[in-house]
Parts: C-alpha cells; structure tokens; sequence
C-alpha cells in the first residue's frame, strides 16, 4: 500500500440522524434504513406516526424501551422527525453514537414549508399568499400559537435550541451544536454531503446509492427578493445555516475538493 493510505476503519452501526422538515432528509433515512436493515440493526421506532412532535423527543416514546428484564436495551439507529433533546436521545441510544443532520438555505426551505405546512400554521394559513406573508409576517404570525414553529425558525426549533435573549448568545449556542453534531450536511450539494458521511461512517461505496423519494419534483423559483426576505424573516435558521454552511466545507477541503466532487458523481441514482 502506498504510504498515504490511511489505516481501514472500522464501520460506525450507532448513528442518530436528527431528521429536520423539508431539507431532504427522507433520502437519508431511506440511505440509513437500507444499510440497517441489512445488517439486522435495531432502529428506535415510535409508538404511533412519530415521537410526539412538536412536543420535545422523550424516551418514552420509543417503542420498546424500558420494557421486559432489562431496562438498558439500546438502539442502533434513530433516524426520524423530532424535537431534538440531547439528554432524552441518550437514553435510548449508546454513547458512542455519531450525531448527524441536515440543514437547508432558509431562502428557500420558507417556500417549500408555505406550501406544505399551509394546513398546519396559522400564520400561513390566514395568509393569502408567500408574497402577502413576506410583506408583513408578524400580521400574520402569532407566536406560540399551535402549529405555527412551522412559520419561522422551523430548523431551530428541530435542533432543540432555545428562543435566544439577545444575538450575542447565537454563535455559543451553534457551537455547543457544533460539539453534538460533528457532521451536519447540506440540502445543497447533497451528493457531496453522502460522501462526507459514507466516510464519515465507514460505510461501502453502494451504501449511499439513492432511490427516488418524497419530492415535489422541482422546486419553485425563489425570487432574490424572496429569499432576502424569508432569510431575514427567519434569522435563527441563517445563523444556523450559514454556520454549518461553514463547518461544512471546512471539512470538505480537508476531504479534498477534486477527490469530493469524484466521489459524487459516482452515487448511483
């Protein structure tokens, strides 16, 4: 072997996968459910549809745990929707699991979340239109009311964070993230984003290979006005973003850039 070749690793089979809304996260799971399902790993399952979202995750909602002789059954992958809650997952997963997710530029995950939340939030609900919405949101939103997380900060809210005092406190609280979430790809260059996590992980080449998936097909034209405004509109989730936007290829450079691209162009879809 030529000199470089770094040591083989051995594959990750702990992994959490802090599914977020709209940002392409069902081609993840369908990525995670594939190879755990393969390799006869045990997924934490909620009881019903899902772990009492928008209620924060608990425990207790994941089928199974807590029950028969042993109170220290672990799962091997928890991949679903929920309202991340640090303390909570780890008490159903083992200490050594990877930590991973997945963000979206808020510029355009606002007019994917208008579409598909209009039922479920009131602000977007009593809106006649994205554009009526963007001219004067807080006439629409009112915060706190149910189902209206949807309508501002969806991924902050997904990740757990709190509502911040003032600015200053943002950037702390993206690294403490940051510490959590060793890994948190992009919606964006998503191919390149598996590459980072098949290697991530140790997982063979074909363990990233996609099938179609949930999909409104091709996404709507964002205006530039648009998008100013749903950045501005939702101003923790820029944060957010733009700062794993950073973490991201910071470690894409590190992976190499040519080596990075190569690698994406061979995911089979």
């Amino acid at each position: 072997p030529s000199p470089k070749a770094s040591p083989p690793c051995r594959p990750l089979s702990h992994v959490v996968f802090l599914k977020t809304h709209k940002t392409g996260g069902s081609s993840v799971v369908n990525v995670l459910s594939r190879y755990g399902e393969s390799r006869q790993l045990r997924f934490a399952l909620p009881h019903r549809y899902q772990f009492g979202y928008p209620a924060p995750f608990r425990a207790e909602r994941v089928r199974g745990f807590g029950t028969g002789e042993s109170f220290d059954i672990l799962f091997d992958i928890l991949c679903h929707h929920m309202r991340f809650d640090l303390s909570q997952v780890q008490r159903v997963m083992p200490n050594d699991s990877f930590y991973f997710s997945i963000v979206r530029d808020p510029g355009t995950l606002g007019e994917s979340a208008f579409s598909y939340f209009r039922a479920a939030a009131p602000a977007f609900r009593r809106s006649p239109s994205l554009d009526a919405f963007l001219a004067s949101p807080s006439r629409f939103f009112r915060p706190g009311a149910r189902g209206n997380h949807y309508a501002r900060n969806l991924q902050w809210f997904d990740f757990g964070l709190p509502e911040p005092r003032d600015s200053q406190e943002i950037p702390a609280m993206l690294e403490g993230l940051e510490r959590v979430f060793p890994l948190v790809l992009l919606a964006e260059s998503f191919d390149e984003s598996l590459v980072l996590l098949r290697h991530r992980l140790c997982w063979p080449p074909d363990a990233v290979d996609l099938f179609p998936h949930n999909s409104r097909g091709s996404a709507r034209r964002v205006s530039p006005a648009q998008a100013r405004r749903l950045r501005a509109w939702n101003s923790l989730d820029w944060a957010l973003y733009s700062h794993f936007n950073r973490t991201f290829w910071r470690q894409a450079e590190r992976f190499g850039l040519r080596r990075l691209r190569r690698e994406a162009a061979e995911i089979q879809r």
